[in-house]
Protein backbone atom coordinates (compact mmCIF):
# COMPACT_ATOMS: atom_id res chain seq x y z
CA UNK A 1 0.00 0.00 0.00
CA UNK A 2 0.97 3.94 -0.34
CA UNK A 3 2.72 5.26 2.33
CA UNK A 4 1.01 7.86 2.73
CA UNK A 5 3.85 9.51 5.29
CA UNK A 6 6.21 10.15 2.15
CA UNK A 7 3.58 12.14 0.04
CA UNK A 8 3.44 16.15 0.04
CA UNK A 9 -0.05 17.05 1.54
CA UNK A 10 -2.45 19.64 0.49
CA UNK A 11 -6.09 20.36 0.77
CA UNK A 12 -8.08 22.39 -1.91
CA UNK A 13 -10.33 25.90 -1.29
CA UNK A 14 -12.33 27.02 -4.14
CA UNK A 15 -10.82 24.48 -6.55
CA UNK A 16 -7.05 25.53 -5.57
CA UNK A 17 -4.03 23.96 -3.68
CA UNK A 18 -3.74 25.92 -0.72
CA UNK A 19 -0.29 24.15 0.56
CA UNK A 20 1.28 21.12 -0.07
CA UNK A 21 2.03 20.87 3.93
CA UNK A 22 -1.62 20.33 4.69
CA UNK A 23 -3.34 17.03 4.87
CA UNK A 24 -4.08 14.59 2.00
CA UNK A 25 -7.46 13.38 2.04
CA UNK A 26 -8.12 9.58 1.83
CA UNK A 27 -9.48 9.99 -1.90
CA UNK A 28 -7.07 11.33 -3.18
CA UNK A 29 -4.55 9.56 -2.28
CA UNK A 30 -6.06 6.02 -3.38
CA UNK A 31 -6.79 7.85 -6.53
CA UNK A 32 -3.17 8.22 -7.18
CA UNK A 33 -2.38 4.92 -5.69
CA UNK A 34 -5.05 3.27 -8.18
CA UNK A 35 -3.60 5.20 -10.96
CA UNK A 36 0.16 3.94 -10.16
CA UNK A 37 -1.22 0.38 -9.94
CA UNK A 38 -2.99 0.95 -13.77
CA UNK A 39 0.17 1.46 -14.96
CA UNK A 40 1.50 -1.74 -14.39
CA UNK A 41 3.18 -0.80 -11.22
CA UNK A 42 5.42 1.09 -13.20
CA UNK A 43 6.63 -0.63 -15.83
CA UNK A 44 4.96 2.50 -17.82
CA UNK A 45 4.91 5.80 -17.23
CA UNK A 46 1.33 6.72 -18.67
CA UNK A 47 -2.52 4.69 -18.48
CA UNK A 48 -5.28 4.85 -20.12
CA UNK A 49 -7.60 4.31 -17.47
CA UNK A 50 -11.10 5.76 -17.98
CA UNK A 51 -12.86 7.56 -15.40
CA UNK A 52 -15.64 4.99 -14.68
CA UNK A 53 -12.42 2.27 -13.95
CA UNK A 54 -10.58 4.26 -11.84
CA UNK A 55 -13.88 4.47 -9.60
CA UNK A 56 -14.48 0.81 -10.36
CA UNK A 57 -10.54 0.06 -8.99
CA UNK A 58 -11.16 2.39 -5.82
CA UNK A 59 -14.46 0.47 -4.81
CA UNK A 60 -13.33 -2.54 -5.31
CA UNK A 61 -9.39 -2.29 -3.58
CA UNK A 62 -10.00 0.41 -1.14
CA UNK A 63 -13.88 0.08 -0.42
CA UNK A 64 -14.27 3.55 -1.02
CA UNK A 65 -16.87 5.30 -3.35
CA UNK A 66 -17.27 8.76 -4.32
CA UNK A 67 -18.58 10.24 -6.80
CA UNK A 68 -18.02 11.07 -10.66
CA UNK A 69 -17.14 15.17 -9.55
CA UNK A 70 -15.29 14.13 -6.77
CA UNK A 71 -12.91 11.91 -8.86
CA UNK A 72 -12.35 14.74 -11.10
CA UNK A 73 -11.95 17.46 -8.42
CA UNK A 74 -9.04 15.12 -7.12
CA UNK A 75 -7.16 14.56 -10.46
CA UNK A 76 -7.22 18.60 -10.97
CA UNK A 77 -6.00 19.35 -7.48
CA UNK A 78 -3.02 16.25 -8.31
CA UNK A 79 -2.41 17.97 -11.71
CA UNK A 80 -2.56 21.19 -10.52
CA UNK A 81 0.27 20.19 -7.75
CA UNK A 82 2.15 18.43 -10.32
CA UNK A 83 1.85 14.70 -9.39
CA UNK A 84 0.28 13.63 -12.50
CA UNK A 85 -0.17 15.36 -16.46
CA UNK A 86 -3.23 14.81 -18.38
CA UNK A 87 -3.06 14.52 -21.97
CA UNK A 88 -6.73 15.02 -23.78
CA UNK A 89 -7.34 12.63 -26.57
CA UNK A 90 -9.88 12.33 -29.60
CA UNK A 91 -10.59 9.84 -31.87
CA UNK A 92 -10.54 10.46 -35.77
CA UNK A 93 -13.29 12.13 -37.00
CA UNK A 94 -16.29 9.45 -38.21
CA UNK A 95 -18.76 11.38 -40.56
CA UNK A 96 -17.40 14.63 -38.92
CA UNK A 97 -18.11 14.12 -35.76
CA UNK A 98 -15.28 14.56 -33.31
CA UNK A 99 -15.35 11.86 -29.97
CA UNK A 100 -13.58 12.41 -26.97
CA UNK A 101 -11.85 9.33 -25.73
CA UNK A 102 -9.89 8.83 -22.29
CA UNK A 103 -7.31 10.56 -21.24
CA UNK A 104 -4.14 9.78 -20.98
CA UNK A 105 -2.55 10.16 -17.12
CA UNK A 106 0.98 10.27 -16.47
CA UNK A 107 3.57 10.82 -13.57
CA UNK A 108 5.43 13.61 -13.42
CA UNK A 109 9.31 11.90 -12.91
CA UNK A 110 10.43 14.23 -10.27
CA UNK A 111 7.07 13.74 -8.12
CA UNK A 112 7.28 10.17 -9.28
CA UNK A 113 10.82 9.49 -8.11
CA UNK A 114 9.71 11.35 -4.49
CA UNK A 115 6.90 9.76 -4.04
CA UNK A 116 7.13 5.98 -4.88
CA UNK A 117 10.71 5.01 -4.25
CA UNK A 118 9.96 3.41 -0.72
CA UNK A 119 6.64 1.71 -1.63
Amino acid sequence: MLKTSKLKLFTATRGQPTSMNKALNASKSFALHTLFACTGQGKNTYTQASIDKILELLSDFHKINIQHRWLFQCLRDLEQLGYINRQIRYSPPVAGQIRQIPSLWSFTPKRTKENFNNV
